[in-house]
């Protein structure tokens, strides 16, 4: 066996591929659409999830969090059909199952990369015969002490207008992210010094890949202009959030209305454009404020306060820390 079909064995398991119950699928036919109302009436009362809802090993590090899909579809079990995060999840699977994402249905049988992004409503189907790893993480601990605008977001399987987020993978390509993906899982168990600088990196080669791959895709997505919409507002957000803070301001920019753009983006994601500004900006401030030695009255200029003290009850408003609290919470030897 060779080294790379060793790796990919190992990543996503020993795996027959069973079945599909209910669905008949033609040929290489990768997605198909379910009807709205169904997805619909579901998402209504979709629960979201945080990446701090998930378990907690010793000598975790926030902000990444990496398992077997196994365990995943265990605790499936006991939840709503549908959810949605305020995290990036990416999976690399084979097996025999349906990935439900936004009104459509990927079906996964040889290795496949899964994209899902923050606020999009997503579930399985026979999650039980699917295999592989699940790699949660925050725009937060991706980016690391990189400054804005965030690297993450050029790649266009987040938050996609066209570009599918389930990623079928040839031979070649599965061995290569299966080594990417066991490494991950080391870096991750083990826990050894500076691993989570290890696991960044990974994390960018995995992405660069897949950027390749999905560049020579002849599949593409239709076209949706909700999405579109979605993608170009964080795109805008993250280039512009010091200076536009404002959804007025946004909607100008991208040349809709203000009522249009906050309603797509809530139906979209799940949350008020409003919301997302802000937590753009204490995002910011929190790197700031835990990476640099700029006192607190710097922090709010650099971010467009013209008053420290509003910028203050701002951050107290979203963290219920003020900014110097937040700051000694993050000095060394303080956890």
């Amino acid at each position: 066996m060779s080294a790379g079909n060793l790796a990919t064995k190992r990543a996503l398991g020993e795996t027959r591929t069973p079945q599909l119950r209910g669905h008949q699928v033609a040929g290489d036919s990768l997605s198909k659409y379910r009807p709205q109302a169904d997805l619909t009436l579901e998402s209504e009362h979709t629960p979201t999830h945080g990446i701090a809802d998930e378990p907690k090993p010793p000598g975790e590090v926030e902000g990444i969090y990496v398992t077997r899909f196994e365990r995943i579809a265990k605790r499936l079990q006991k939840c709503s059909r549908f959810d949605r995060h305020d995290y990036f999840e990416v999976f690399l699977l084979e097996g025999g199952g349906i990935h439900f994402n936004d009104f459509q249905s990927f079906v996964i049988r040889e290795p496949t990369l899964v994209f899902v992004s923050p606020g999009q409503v997503h579930g399985w189907e026979d999650a039980k015969g699917l295999h592989g790893v699940g790699i949660r993480f925050t725009q937060e601990f991706f980016d690391g002490n990189t400054p804005p605008p965030s690297p993450l977001l050029k790649h266009g399987f987040w938050f996609p207008d066209e570009v599918r987020p389930a990623l079928h993978l040839p031979e070649s390509a599965a061995s290569e992210m299966a080594a990417l993906v066991v490494d991950m899982e080391r870096e991750f168990m083990d826990k050894s010094a500076g691993f989570d600088e290890a696991l960044r990196a990974l994390l960018r080669v995995l992405f660069v890949r897949a950027d390749r791959l999905s560049a020579g895709a002849t599949d593409r997505m239709p076209h949706c202009r909700s999405s579109i919409l979605v993608r170009n507002f964080r795109l805008a957000l993250e280039h512009h959030f010091r200076t536009l803070q404002a959804v007025v301001d946004y909607a100008k920019l991208l040349k809709v209305s203000a009522d249009h753009l906050g309603q797509v983006i809530h139906e979209q994601t799940g949350h008020q454009a409003g919301d997302l500004i802000r937590h753009r900006i204490l995002l910011e401030a929190k790197r700031l404020l835990a990476h640099t030695e700029m006192n607190i009255s710097e922090v709010a200029y650099s971010l467009n306060f013209q008053d420290p003290a509003y910028f203050s009850r701002f951050f107290r408003r979203l963290t219920n820390l003020s900014p110097g609290e937040f700051r000694e919470v993050m000095m060394p030897g303080s956890f």
